[in-house]
């Protein structure tokens, strides 16, 4: 019979590769995001709107309705002018 950790062990460093190194080596090469955002370019203005209405919702949740800890208002916070600035650089409203 084979021990429980030698099997843990054995699991992990099969999964491994395949879940934490090969998207790494994807994302760094960018072959991950070469065709991933040509695919998704035409469905930019339903994930533009939908982002909206989470970070909207986000707001209202954290900021109105007082709900979760001070952290996550702070992130909150913090995270809307940084998304804002995101969407002024792509559509061109902010250059540097």
């Amino acid at each position: 019979m084979e021990s429980p950790i030698r099997a843990t062990v054995v699991s992990a460093m099969t999964a491994l590769p395949w879940c934490c190194i090969a998207p790494a080596a994807f994302a760094v090469s960018g072959v991950a995001m070469a065709g991933i955002g040509t695919a998704l370019q035409s469905a930019m203005p339903v994930f533009l709107v939908l982002s909206a209405g989470l970070l909207g919702r986000s707001l209202y949740l954290a900021l109105v309705k007082c709900q979760g800890p001070m952290w996550v208002r702070a992130i909150v916070l913090l995270s809307t002018p940084a998304i804002a600035l995101v969407w002024a650089f792509r559509f061109g409203w902010v250059a540097l």
